[in-house]
């Protein structure tokens, strides 16, 4: 039993064994004004090995902090040369012992809470940007009875505001899944499918989306980007941006008394196709003709079909 006692006491102070090298330094310190603290140049220092002289004689101090290496006097030491002889240990001891879990910050859960309802709270004070949105979400499923399912959804949002004094920024954004196209039977179109988004300040106009480019007689809706931009006299627009669909040329034989409808051809003659909104020209003998019912033509672009 004696022996088992003697094992533990010896496993117990293994752990707390430590090694320190005494070495000796001299510091000295020139006050060219009034002090009555010196700070030394090394840290866990022997009290008894302290030795300070000033003015060829021994001064006092009235507190040591051996640990900071930290020297406090009650008077102050006024423009003399003081020389500090001591011992100290220099196996860099750390400033504290124990299990390092002890040294981690407490966490306090509710105060973290109430102070990050706080920040925002100041953020949003801070804040300049008024953006407005809106929009709406929707899913869709279809089960039939005869077998096999189909799910369908989409989104459609709209955005409007400043972000800034001088920068504004409004945008129409959706991902539906499926193509809405107006009816061709008026001469301006309602934008029903189109995409953008516009940041616009005094000296550029940003555009991403649905681009519509236009250049000497040249009509084209795109995707991509537009960039415009007056600073001074300089002036001028970027567009990098791709084409929506494929182009196609039809040239069409009219029938006699028949105004159709006619049906529009693919590349590959295919008739399911969808013809964008707004893209299309149509001649008659030369003649350029003006879409709408009053006019001279209509257009139902989901089926493909001019009358």
């Amino acid at each position: 039993m004696l022996n088992d006692k003697w094992l533990i006491i010896v496993l117990l102070l293994i752990p707390l064994k430590a090694h320190a090298q005494i070495s000796s330094a001299i510091d000295t310190i020139n006050f060219l004004g009034n002090s009555s603290q010196i700070k030394l140049e090394n840290q866990f220092i022997i009290d008894s090995s302290l030795e300070i002289i000033g003015n060829k004689s021994k001064i006092d101090p009235i507190e040591i902090k051996p640990i900071e290496g930290e020297i406090f006097f009650q008077d102050s030491l006024i423009s003399q040369q003081i020389i500090i002889k001591y011992d100290y240990l220099d196996n860099a001891l750390p400033f504290s012992v124990g299990p390092k879990w002890k040294m981690l910050p407490q966490l306090d859960l509710e105060k973290r809470i109430i102070n990050s309802k706080q920040n925002i709270k100041e953020e949003n004070k801070k804040s300049n940007s008024n953006v407005f949105s809106s929009g709406s979400f929707y899913r869709q499923i279809k089960i039939s009875p005869l077998g096999g399912s189909d799910f369908t959804g989409g989104l459609q949002m709209q955005i409007n505001g400043k972000i800034s004094d001088r920068l504004n920024v409004s945008g129409i954004l959706t991902d539906q899944d499926f193509p809405i196209q107006p009816e061709g039977t008026t001469r301006e179109l309602d934008e029903l499918d189109n995409v953008h988004f516009i940041i616009s300040h005094e000296n550029f106009k940003l555009n991403a989306g649905d681009v519509f480019y236009e250049n000497h007689g040249i009509n084209r809706k795109l995707v991509g980007l537009s960039n415009s931009f007056q600073i001074s006299d300089i002036s001028g627009t970027a567009v990098y941006a791709k084409s929506k669909g494929n182009y196609k040329y039809l040239e069409l034989k009219g029938r006699d008394g028949d105004q159709g409808p006619y049906k529009l051809l693919g590349n590959d003659g295919n008739t399911d196709i969808v013809i964008l909104a707004g893209t299309e020209k149509v001649w008659v003998n030369g003649k350029e003709l003006i879409r709408g019912t009053n006019y001279d033509y209509i257009i139902d672009y989901s089926l493909g079909e001019v009358t």
